[in-house]
């Protein structure tokens, strides 16, 4: 770990699909342990940097993503397979594969990339499913499930390789506000008892206010960072007035 305690150290990233460009000379750090929120409004580019963040997409020239000091951009085969390990995603949809069961779902990382044996894989899909609350549903398939428990299983199979970032796209999207809240919490409680780094898109308000140590807002016609701070901090924002309605809910 660096000496100044950032995970991740975001410089000058910019990001164009053809001559459209979304993000325009991006910078951030994200603290190890923090639970970090990207908002802002559709089309701002959020999912668009969080797949730059975890290697799905390449930047521009001339941007760098520090991820435990090493330079992901750039970096070959064996070091960017090392890079990217330390991140666990669970996607908007889940990305549950509908043919397999979730234990299944949750040992196939394990089985594709280590030789741990299959007791030891049976052991940590009970462990992982137990702490998202899903235990004894390793022989469901999704389609058994509900919404919130298809989310809980595609935190266990992210949470199963021991990422230190754990990384979530809209968790709460599609949810009753009961079931958002419990995920929510378990968001929180995972942060808690193990000091996972998260990073999490969302744009609903409860649940940024609820998890969030630290925020970056996003704007599309900027295409970049228009505040960033604490949610108190950002509830209180003076300088730019879209800013201070969208986190006080001010129509």
């Amino acid at each position: 770990m660096k000496e100044n305690d950032n995970i991740i150290e975001v410089r000058n990233l910019s990001v164009s699909y053809g001559k459209m460009s979304i993000l325009e000379n991006v910078n951030f750090d994200i603290k190890q342990g923090e639970i970090f929120v990207i908002v802002g409004g559709s089309g701002c580019g959020k999912s668009t940097l969080l797949r730059q963040l975890i290697g799905l997409e390449t930047p521009n020239k001339g941007s760098s993503i520090l991820v435990n000091g090493v330079e992901l951009i750039g970096a070959k085969k064996d070091a960017r397979r090392k890079i990217l390990q330390s991140f666990g995603v669970m996607f908007q949809s889940g990305g549950l594969f509908a043919s397999m069961t979730v234990g299944e779902n949750i040992g196939l990382l394990l089985e594709s990339y280590t030789k741990v044996t299959k007791k030891r894989i049976d052991d940590f899909i009970d462990l992982n499913l137990s702490a998202v609350g899903l235990r004894g549903f390793e022989n469901f398939i999704p389609s058994e499930l509900s919404g919130g428990m298809k989310k809980r299983a595609a935190i266990a199979r992210a949470l199963v390789m021991n990422p230190d970032i754990l990384c979530f796209d809209e968790p709460s999207s599609g949810l009753d506000p009961v079931t958002a809240a419990s995920i929510d919490q378990l968001i929180k409680d995972i942060n808690a008892s193990i000091k996972t780094t998260m990073i999490v898109v969302t744009h609903d308000l409860a649940s940024i206010l609820n998890i969030s140590d630290s925020i970056i807002m996003l704007d599309k016609s900027k295409k970049g960072i228009i505040a960033k701070g604490t949610p108190e901090e950002l509830k209180n924002y003076k300088d730019n007035e879209y800013v201070y309605k969208f986190f006080n809910r001010i129509a």
